[in-house]
């Protein structure tokens, strides 16, 4: 609902008795909610759609019984007909029992009040009616929280199972998805009715799904796929999840628990896993990469190293966008360079591998420095060593540019905490904070220069040598 405040709405085909509700209402509410009046129940049917399709909540509705054509009870049926959470009060003098019974059990009536009310008591009772709405919102929030993991567990079947793939040339029906997988018709039904609701397909008549904006990312071949990184997630990532108990009380990151070795380790030692890691990291590249040439000027520099990039997705990609760039030089362990150099020829011409580690030695001769999702990785002491090998390497005009997330600060929403949970998962690093990146820089002999926010989760943080 973005800023917009809920909206409270009364109706009476009285104004005097509308401006009453209205003067008493704003005395205690009108900071926290929005006021909204109508004199008849068709009136208020109508203001208070419009309200919600404008993207108000309408989290409560104060209706009197006695008005001409509509009754009271009878609006209040509609509203929760459309709005079953909204809390509705019913007013008047001249109900009968009849009217008061049909409210409260066709309208999960929350409060009857006769009038003339005492002005107390009616706060009161809108008091307790927001309490009420505030607690439903509360426990469903909780509960869909709860629930987030079978939706993540979902979005891996589907993407398992190739279903975004088979809806590429249009709909079809469950019974087509069903056959082509192999699967049980019901079964999966319910898992693409559930995910549908989520806005990941679309379901249309007689049980047909079609691709949306949503589903078309777990696609393999589209530009910012997460095909990958969802089927990944649903397998080792899963298993990892499942110690998520045991690390917290050990200090043991998960992957540890999970697959007896550190992450990187077990990947060595089963190369037939580590295709979709690799592919998973490359996936979650993707978008980040992009955001990062749309806000920093790479072309500024006539080389630049790429530490630990792995296999040149994003030193390619600055070549690409910057052709002024001289050369790029990704620097790597000696596997990660050969295989890079046998399976990745679409690379920039101007790329090239070398290969050294960045603990111990980082070449000299970049005007850049770049280290993208390598600090996350480690803990402090180990960062502070990583940054310490770049300092040895760079003269004083060069650059460093580490990309990672900046946490924002506490009680506000934040994949990037997300995301560090899911590190103490898998190694012994995390994410940090601004003071913590500038603490650690100052420690390793930087000087942090600028901080550039992207589109995605990530921060490009800029530094010189002190």
């Amino acid at each position: 609902m973005g800023n917009k405040k809920p909206v409270i709405f009364c109706v009476d085909d009285e104004k005097i008795v509308l401006n009453t509700l209205n003067s008493q209402l704003q005395g205690k509410f009108q900071d926290l909610y929005e006021l909204g009046f109508a004199e008849s129940g068709e009136e208020a049917i109508e203001t208070i759609n419009d309200l919600s399709k404008d993207g108000y909540e309408i989290i409560m509705v104060i209706a009197d019984q006695i008005m001409p054509s509509m009754k009271g009870d009878e609006l209040l049926v509609k509203v929760h007909q459309s709005y079953p959470k909204t809390i509705k009060i019913l007013l008047t003098g001249q109900a009968s029992l009849e009217s008061a019974i049909n409210a409260i059990n066709s309208a999960h009536l929350f409060r009857y009040l006769t009038k003339p009310w005492p002005e107390e008591d009616f706060l009161l009772t809108v008091q307790k009616g927001l309490e009420e709405y505030s607690l439903i919102q509360s426990r469903e929030k909780l509960l869909m929280l709860s629930y987030g993991g079978w939706i993540s567990r979902s979005l891996y079947v589907v993407a398992k199972l190739g279903i975004p793939e088979l809806l590429i040339d249009g709909p079809k029906t469950i019974e087509e998805l069903a056959n082509e997988t192999k699967s049980h018709p019901r079964s999966l039904y319910k898992i693409m009715r559930m995910l549908a609701g989520y806005g990941v397909f679309k379901e249309e008549d007689n049980q047909k799904f079609s691709i949306n904006d949503l589903s078309i990312l777990l696609t393999k071949n589209h530009p910012f796929t997460s095909s990958s990184m969802t089927i990944w997630y649903g397998e080792e990532g899963y298993d990892i999840w499942e110690k998520l108990l045991e690390g917290v009380q050990t200090g043991v990151p998960g992957m540890h628990l999970a697959l007896n070795q550190p992450l990187y380790d077990y990947y060595r030692d089963h190369p037939d896993r580590a295709t979709l890691y690799n592919r998973t990291m490359k996936e979650k590249s993707a978008a980040t990469i992009k955001a990062c040439l749309q806000v920093y000027n790479f072309g500024q520099f006539k080389k630049i190293y790429d530490v630990g990039g792995g296999y040149g997705q994003f030193i390619s990609a600055i070549l690409d966008a910057f052709p002024t760039i001289e050369e790029g030089v990704v620097i790597d362990q000696p596997d990660v360079v050969e295989e890079a150099k046998k399976n990745y020829p679409e690379l920039n011409q101007k790329c090239r591998f070398e290969v050294g580690d960045f603990f111990k030695k980082i070449p000299k001769g970049a005007d850049a420095y770049l280290l993208k999702s390598i600090l996350s990785d480690w803990a402090d002491k180990e960062v502070i060593e990583i940054l310490k090998c770049c300092h040895l390497a760079m003269k004083s005009k060069n650059r460093l540019l580490v990309v990672e997330n900046i946490l924002l600060p506490p009680n506000q929403p934040d994949l990037a905490k997300l995301l560090d949970v899911w590190h103490m998962q898998i190694t012994p690093g995390g994410e940090r904070t601004q003071k913590e990146y500038e603490e650690l820089f100052d420690l390793a002999g930087f000087k942090i220069t600028n901080i550039y926010p992207t589109a995605t989760e990530f921060y490009i943080i800029e530094a010189i040598k002190k």
